[in-house]
């Protein structure tokens, strides 16, 4: 389905959506991306980067513009964007693609748990049942949710994040390597908040080292600290302390460094709508642990396979999948090809071809002419 013609609306540019639409020109497919914002502070406390020059087909909204101008001549083209009400572009946006009876699709995450954002969601699913011709869900919690708030299957699709595969020639990290000398690592990357569970790491953590065959094993804990340094008085709390390495912030460019100087990766979050970090460990080769909040991972963990999927907010449940791995540490590099193995499923060639297929079927089923 080459011949399609695509806009996608969006908050701003980032790493895990960017590559797709790279992809898909690639494909010959005619894109347009329009940005309503630069990107956010907090973005870029976390490592990404500020983007100023964005690919042809692609620029930012400017404060002011009216969206019936800026749409007059993408009506007849297919539009994805997350529906949003927030400010009066986005407002003026969505009215202007029910007014015109554009093919238009909603996209996103599931909700947080929270009342408020499932409310919220609730609330733009109703939209897309009246005048919008379908949703791609960003995982398959996201597809789930959409059909429990009442749209039809059939007008739903997948469309999860992809990120273009980290750079397995990247030299380890020489901080991680000098704090393991010798020892094998688990990592996590992301924000430490409680969302992320860096809670629940930590006490798994503390937990598994009071055995033996666990004497060798580090954790290492890379992004910005949003804990006040609750996180760090925990540690020394349950005596892990010295085991613990408190990276700091990573830029987004040096990711791939930090991932590759651990042995398995870690992400224990109570909720996650995506979780493109899982994306980046599996496109390196390393052996997986995530939740089953965590929607990535019922997509690019196969249970057993390349890692394990616990239960979110359970000590327990996270220190036996770790566990699997201080006993046999082989499991690292056989886990580790099944990752990258997985990750091709989800790559950005991948989820373009899945965004154009899914298109092609939505077009003969229900008329999106």
């Amino acid at each position: 389905m080459n011949e399609v013609s695509i806009t996608f609306w969006w908050a701003y540019p980032g790493e895990h959506y960017s590559p797709l639409f790279a992809a898909l020109r690639e494909m010959g497919v005619d894109v347009r991306v329009y940005y309503f914002s630069r990107l956010p502070e907090w973005r870029q406390r976390m490592g990404w980067r500020s983007e100023s020059d964005l690919p042809a087909g692609e620029r930012y909204i400017n404060a002011g513009e009216n969206a019936a101008a800026v749409i007059m001549e993408e009506q007849n083209r297919i539009h994805i964007l997350p529906v949003s009400l927030k400010d009066s572009f986005e407002h003026g946006l969505l009215a202007t693609l029910i007014r015109s009876k554009a093919r238009w699709f909603h996209w996103s995450e599931c909700s947080r748990p929270s009342l408020r954002a499932r409310v919220a969601l609730f609330l733009k699913i109703q939209y897309v049942r009246r005048f919008g011709v379908g949703a791609f869900g960003i995982g398959e919690a996201a597809r789930t949710q959409f059909v429990r708030y009442g749209l039809d299957p059939v007008r739903i699709g997948l469309l999860p994040y992809s990120i273009s595969p980290l750079s397995s020639s990247a030299v380890p990290d020489a901080k991680i390597l000098e704090f393991a000398n010798g020892r094998r690592t688990f990592v996590f990357v992301g924000a430490l908040c409680s969302r992320k569970g860096v809670d629940v790491l930590l006490k798994a953590f503390a937990a598994l080292i009071q055995h033996d065959s666990a004497k060798d094993w580090v954790l290492i804990l890379a992004g910005p600290d949003r804990s006040g340094g609750r996180y760090a008085r925990l540690a020394e709390k349950l005596g892990i302390g010295s085991r613990v390495m408190w990276y700091g912030v990573v830029a987004q460019s040096n990711v791939s460094e930090v991932i590759t100087a651990a042995d398995v990766f870690v992400l224990p979050s109570r909720h996650d709508g995506w979780g493109a970090v899982v994306n980046e460990a599996a496109s390196l080769g390393r052996g997986l642990i995530s939740t089953d909040r965590t929607a990535s991972a019922h997509h690019l963990i196969e249970h057993g396979i390349n890692g394990y999927r616990v239960r979110a907010g359970c000590v327990n449940s996270l220190r036996l999948a770790m566990e699997f791995y201080v006993r046999q540490p082989d499991l690292t590099e056989i886990h580790g090809k099944e990752s990258r193995r997985i990750f091709q499923a989800y790559s950005p060639a991948a989820n373009a071809a899945r965004l154009l297929h899914q298109l092609q079927s939505f077009c003969e089923n229900i008329q999106c002419r």
